[in-house]
């Protein structure tokens, strides 16, 4: 679907976002957090790891979004298997009894839930739980410390698009030192361009080596696992 372009700039983004085939190019990277209510957990006790949110610890106090509704909630469950190393069915039924059964409508809950104190803890994007914190949010965020993904956004040039070489300016618009830092300064996402300055309360965070094309290819038959495990649960 997407004809190769590779955008002026290439040099200057982090290479661990460029496609090698430039079939696309990088926007934005968008790690997996935790987050947890700052008011009934006290940060030594804040979730610290994919192994123990598969426990006992926070049973039925985890928000996670219905992966029929929200794309992030597979990067997750994907996360998790990889950050575990573990079979892919006991990772699943592990992380569902933890859920005991409560699943959150969309995204946006995950985090109103946590803030509310409805549940203790969730798992969402970075980007989400910073710009909820900026507007009052009782949360703060915590990192895995096995690493976690952080899965690029990004744009791409259509085959066939009737105006080509507009498309290509926008793609290097994209990627330009300016937008790069505004996506930073408004929009609370790391960026891909070497060089642009982020806020001092952006952590360092341990990427996994997330394997994307096993996560592509894997999608329906994770996703058609994980629902009927939680037909069991109920």
């Amino acid at each position: 679907c997407f004809e190769p372009y590779r955008c002026r700039q290439k040099e200057l983004m982090d290479q661990e976002f460029v496609s090698p085939e430039d079939d696309w190019t990088a926007f934005s990277e968008l790690p997996i957090v935790f987050i947890y209510n700052h008011k009934l957990v006290l940060p030594e006790n804040a979730p610290e790891s994919w192994a123990e949110l598969i426990t006992d610890k926070w049973k039925g106090q985890i928000a996670f979004a219905d992966t029929r509704k929200s794309g992030t909630s597979y990067t997750i469950l994907a996360t998790m298997i990889q950050a575990l190393g573990a079979d892919e069915e006991q990772v699943l039924e592990a992380f569902a009894a933890a859920l005991d059964g409560n699943i959150s409508a969309g995204s946006g809950e995950v985090v109103s839930e946590v803030s509310s104190g409805k549940r203790l803890v969730g798992i969402t994007l970075e980007e989400t739980a910073r710009k909820k914190i900026r507007q009052g949010a009782d949360i703060s965020m915590a990192y895995p410390k096995e690493g976690t993904s952080a899965v690029p956004d990004g744009t791409a040039l259509v085959k066939g698009a009737p105006h080509p070489d507009n498309a290509r300016l926008f793609i290097d618009f994209t990627v330009s030192e300016d937008v790069q830092q505004l996506l930073v300064d408004q929009f609370l996402r790391r960026p891909v361009r070497q060089g642009i300055r982020q806020d001092e309360e952006v952590k360092a965070v341990k990427l996994l080596p997330f394997d994307l094309d096993w996560a592509g290819m894997h999608q329906d038959r994770i996703l058609s696992l994980w629902q009927e495990i939680m037909e069991r649960e109920q």
